[in-house]
């Protein structure tokens, strides 16, 4: 494989993952945005998910 071949390979590599970035990051938007839209949850702070995570996590067990 000559080095222009191995250029043109990684440059095809550097912007297929530079289009799946892109795609992941129009993806987590996306899911922000209908988390906005969608309604307000139970948990009013972060001791409140906390406790709630502690008592999950005793049913389990």
């Amino acid at each position: 494989m000559s080095s222009s071949e191995v250029i043109r390979e990684a440059l095809r590599d550097w912007k297929q993952k530079g289009l799946i970035q892109l795609q992941n990051i129009e993806e987590i938007q996306q899911l922000c945005h209908e988390g906005l839209e969608s309604d307000p949850g139970q948990l009013k702070n972060i001791e409140e998910i906390k406790q709630e995570a502690r008592q999950r996590l005793e049913q389990q067990s």
